[in-house]
């Protein structure tokens, strides 16, 4: 089926917490704005999104509908199922996209279905991003255990269409749905082509005994950031470490800039705070090695971001990405090993430029060919179509 069956592009309405210019360092947004831009001639997009405080919105209004690029944004200051009810009614959507599985839109959405305030018939895909690795859950644990095990009793999820990243992403939303749900795997958007300029010549000279590492990613202990530090605190050479990044747990980020302050001197680790989307590769490229040892990752767009700017990855194993040293292009590390984290560190302090500039070479190699295959794009069309096909043969 493609969407020629219409008479016109299908309308596909996306619901989630963060939509530019909101919050850049939400993975799950990026993966919205990349969707959009690459499938707007073949679908009609119309986003609804959070309004938050302290960002400037400029021309844009709030509360009314935007055209922003290739989609019909609007910035709401109230989530409420009324309201929510009220804009599935005036847009008429095919099909309604959920990038999430806790936020407020969805939790709407699924009582919304559940008690037939809106037309059932409408397909409704539910991307989790993450959130039901046990990692993610780990955090919030009362309140997520008490909402997941409320839902299952009164099958809020049942009929929901699943769109996933990963195979172990899968196997995540099956620990909570053990029927018969779809569940359809996706690799989350990229942009098509990223930081063209590369040049491994102008990387930082690597020298022996010395290493810059960077971490990109939003400060909370999903992250893991004060895992890195604790790690650094015992390792010998001489280590620069930038961290980049949203506060979005306030007191986390306090405990972890109190490690940066008690770190050895041969360790400089530094908060640079947070940077524009657009921003990304190029401040990474300025890095040897990219560390996230995260809990979890659905997909991981700054992982994407970080070999294309030539920065081999030294990363937990509950991502995506494994099967890094076979490739390589870095480390994809248990979190329970601290020695095998220890030896990699030792490992990338102790190799000179030549080396350097070679793995360089190979993980920005890798990921433009991924980039370019076909398949990646492919795989989000798949699952949309689908997902408007079972509108057709109801």
């Amino acid at each position: 089926m493609s969407s020629k069956a219409y008479t016109s592009k299908p309308k596909i309405l996306i619901l989630c917490d963060y939509y530019p210019p909101g919050h850049e360092s939400s993975g799950g947004m990026r993966t919205i704005v990349n969707t959009i831009d690459r499938l707007n001639a073949e679908f009609d997009f119309w986003v609804v999104t959070r309004y938050h405080k302290g960002v400037n919105y400029g021309s844009l209004k709030i509360n009314t509908w935007n055209d922003v690029k290739n989609a019909k944004v609007l910035y709401i200051q109230k989530i409420t199922p009324f309201k929510l009810r009220k804009l599935i009614k005036s847009v008429v959507p095919s099909l309604i996209y959920s990038n999430s599985f806790f936020s407020t839109f969805t939790v709407n959405i699924v009582f919304l279905r559940k008690f037939k305030l809106i037309n059932g018939k409408i397909p409704l895909i539910i991307a989790p991003e993450g959130e039901l690795s046990k990692g993610s859950l780990s955090t919030k644990r009362m309140k997520k255990t008490l909402y997941m095990q409320l839902a299952k009793t009164l099958g809020l999820y049942k009929d929901v269409i699943w769109k996933v990243t990963s195979e172990m992403e899968k196997e995540e939303v099956r620990r909570f749905k053990e029927d018969e749900t779809e569940i359809l795997i996706a690799p989350n958007m990229p942009s098509k082509e990223i930081l063209p300029e590369f040049d491994v010549k102008a990387k930082p000279f690597k020298k022996r005994g010395e290493v810059r590492l960077v971490f990109l990613s939003r400060i909370h202990p999903v992250k893991n950031l004060k895992f890195l530090l604790k790690l650094l605190k015992i390792n010998q050479g001489n280590i620069l470490l930038d961290v980049y990044g949203l506060k979005e747990n306030e007191r986390y980020f306090e405990e972890c800039l109190e490690m940066m302050k008690n770190l050895n001197g041969n360790v400089r680790a530094s908060f640079k705070g947070e940077i524009r989307n657009a921003d990304v590769p190029l401040t990474l490229f300025d890095y040897h090695f990219f560390v996230l040892p995260t809990l979890g990752e659905s997909f991981g767009h700054v992982i994407v971001e970080a070999l294309s700017a030539g920065c081999p990855l030294i990363i937990s194993d509950t991502t995506p990405w494994r099967r890094l040293e076979e490739k390589g292009i870095g480390w994809d590390l248990p979190l329970s090993d601290i020695e095998r984290w220890q030896e990699v560190l030792n490992f990338c302090l102790n190799m000179d430029d030549a080396e350097y500039k070679e793995m360089s070479v190979r993980a920005r190699n890798f990921i433009e060919t991924w980039l370019k295959d076909s398949k990646v794009e492919e795989a989000t069309r798949k699952a949309l179509m689908y997902s408007l096909d079972k509108t057709l043969r109801i």
